[in-house]
C-alpha cells in the first residue's frame, strides 16, 4: 500500500522528465554548433614534405547536423580599459605565403567539415599599423589587448561564434611581442 501510493507521482514526474528530454533534444537540432579554436602550428612552405612555416591557425568544425555557412571572421579588442569595443577584420588571402592553404570563405560546412584560416606568425608585427590593434608601442597597452581580445566567426544565421583562445597561446603571442620589441628596438640604434 505505502508503495502504490507513490506510484501515480513517480509516473507523473517520469512523464515530465521525459518530455522535457524529447523537447531539449529536438531544440538542440536547431541551433549552430560550430566549434572554433585559435592556435598554433606549422605548415609547409616551398618544399610540401617540410615542416618549416609558423602560423596562427584559426579551426571551425561544425558538430551538430544543422549546416551552417562561415562567412567571414573578425577580431574584436578594446583600445584600451573602458572605452568602446572595436572589430578588426583580416584577410589572409592576401598573404601568398599562406592564401594557399586557408579555405576560402564564405564556406558551407556540414557535420563533421571544417574551415581552416591561417596566419603568418609575424602577422601582428607586419600590420601597417600595429600599434592600433594588438602589438602597441606602450607595453602595458599592448598587455591588455593581448589578455583580452577575443576572435569571433560569423556565420550565415547572423550570430557570431566566439572562439576559444587559450591562456598559453596569449602567453606565447605575449612572448612574441615582447621578442618583436626587443629586435626593433636594436634595429632603431
Amino acid at each position: 500500500m505505502f508503495i502504490n501510493s507513490f506510484a501515480p507521482w513517480l509516473s507523473a514526474i517520469g512523464t515530465v522528465l521525459i518530455s522535457g528530454v524529447a523537447l531539449w533534444l529536438s531544440v538542440r537540432d536547431r541551433n549552430v554548433q560550430l566549434r572554433a579554436t585559435l592556435s598554433s602550428g606549422v605548415i609547409p612552405q616551398e618544399n610540401p614534405q617540410v615542416l618549416n612555416f609558423f602560423v596562427y591557425t584559426l579551426s571551425c568544425v561544425n558538430v551538430g547536423p544543422r549546416q551552417v555557412s562561415v562567412t567571414n571572421y573578425h577580431w574584436r579588442y578594446r583600445k584600451y580599459p573602458f572605452t568602446g569595443k572595436l572589430n578588426f577584420w583580416t584577410f589572409p588571402y592576401l598573404d601568398r605565403r599562406v592564401s594557399h592553404m586557408c579555405s576560402k570563405l564564405p564556406k558551407q560546412l556540414s557535420d563533421g567539415d571544417q574551415v581552416l584560416i591561417f596566419h603568418p606568425s609575424d602577422f601582428f608585427a607586419e600590420l601597417e599599423k600595429r600599434d592600433e590593434f594588438l602589438f602597441a608601442d606602450n607595453a602595458l597597452t599592448a598587455f591588455y589587448r593581448i589578455m583580452t581580445f577575443n576572435l569571433y566567426v560569423d556565420t550565415s544565421i547572423g550570430k557570431p561564434v566566439k572562439v576559444k583562445v587559450s591562456w598559453k597561446w596569449r602567453r606565447n603571442l605575449w612572448r612574441e611581442y615582447k621578442n618583436f620589441i626587443t629586435n626593433a628596438g636594436r634595429g632603431r640604434s
